[in-house]
């Protein structure tokens, strides 16, 4: 096996295809999520007043063939040294990141990584200090496997939650899924369903071809900005490099049949606006938008009953909300999924002193957050 180090987004998008098909379902680990991200965001970030460089592992098999890709990058910083991080990390909130791996070579690919990692830890273009996995699903065998590789060969690995990502699981047909909600929820959600998509007030449309993408991003982000401007907030999308970065996912994802963009309006008024992402018999429920005007008329539950109406006739298994503690996912009988962020440090003295470091910076984080709860419950 051959680890070949991928260091400029020219050489990551060469590997695009092949990338695609070891990434299958795990979309937001493939290259139509992670190639957008770097370009717009991640490799323009500045950190200690210097940009992150690629550091993505390729690995091949004897043949030449692509097996496996760990997407990663380096960023600098006077603290942390050089960090290895996830493409996706950050603000774009980019949660089941995976090492994508040709079925059969899990082992061997852990290992070769595991050994890469620690042979080359000063290597001159890639030497790292700290490894950092953002929001991982400790359930996923290549990163479980990598981190107990890594343990193996003495590595200092540590953990904190990070919350939980929601899904809620879908069988059967709609009839049953609504008896498995509360009863204040039933009657809610067939309020909605008669009331306005059984009459035709509400009707869903969905973005099919790069013509419609325009106007229908446009409207997710009008109706997302609207929103959060009546919270006082900017959202999301005046962040630098936000819109780029979604424009050309969305262009990807649609021509992989991977996107689903929908638009929701009422008595002819576009009121809602949804970013789901396709992953096999999984959708994920990305980004929304909501005309604040319109609250009274529940378009955000008209699009999540139209939705899983949607998914049940397909033989879909389940809807993703990702990432956030939100109370309404429990509405909908979504069930957790804990995740993680983890730290890895070479078994290093350097390592143990900054693994120790760390910890008591996070013990008086804890300490002061406690202590800010306690008063504001007036305890």
């Amino acid at each position: 096996m051959r680890i070949d180090l991928i260091t400029s987004g020219a050489e990551l998008q060469r590997v695009a295809e092949d990338w695609r098909r070891l990434a299958g379902e795990a979309v937001f680990a493939g290259p139509d999520w992670l190639i957008p991200w770097w370009l717009h965001l991640g490799s323009r970030a500045k950190h200690d007043g210097r940009s992150p460089r690629l550091a993505t592992l390729a690995l091949r098999d004897e043949r030449g063939e692509l097996i496996a890709i760990a997407p990663w990058y380096l960023e600098e910083s006077r603290l942390h040294g050089s960090t290895l991080r996830l493409l996706g990390s950050g603000s774009a909130c980019t949660d089941y990141l995976t090492i994508p791996c040709q079925a059969g070579h899990e082992s061997e690919v852990t290992a070769g990584i595991a050994d890469w990692l620690l042979e080359n830890q000063r290597r001159a273009d890639f030497g790292w200090d700290l490894l950092s996995l953002e929001a991982i699903d400790l359930r996923d065998p290549l990163y479980s496997r990598l981190l107990e590789t890594l343990d193996e060969h003495g590595a200092i690995n540590s953990l904190r939650p990070a919350g939980n990502c929601w899904r809620v699981p879908l069988a059967g047909t709609w009839e049953e899924y609504v008896a498995t909600l509360s009863k204040t929820n039933r009657k809610r959600v067939r309020r909605l369903d008669r009331s306005y998509l059984q009459t035709g007030r509400a009707k869903m449309m969905l973005t099919t071809t790069p013509d419609e993408l325009s106007a229908a991003f446009d409207l997710l982000v009008e109706l997302h900005t609207k929103r959060w401007r009546s919270r006082g907030e900017a959202g999301i999308f005046a962040e630098p490099g936000v819109p780029e970065f979604h424009r050309d996912a969305m262009s990807r994802l649609l021509a992989a049949g991977q996107l689903r963009l929908a638009a929701l309006e009422i008595d002819g008024r576009p009121v809602a606006s949804e970013y789901c992402i396709g992953g096999g018999r999984v959708l994920y429920s990305y980004q929304s938008g909501l005309d604040p005007e319109m609250i009274s008329h529940e378009p955000g539950a008209i699009l999540v009953v139209a939705t899983v109406q949607e998914l049940l006739v397909q033989g879909c298994t389940g809807l993703d909300f990702l990432r956030g503690d939100e109370p309404y996912k429990l509405d909908w009988r979504a069930v957790s999924r804990p995740i993680h962020d983890v730290r890895v440090l070479p078994g290093s003295w350097n390592g143990r002193l900054r693994q120790s470091l760390w910890q008591a910076a996070t013990s008086a984080k804890d300490l002061l957050r406690a202590g800010r709860d306690a008063v504001l419950s007036g305890k």
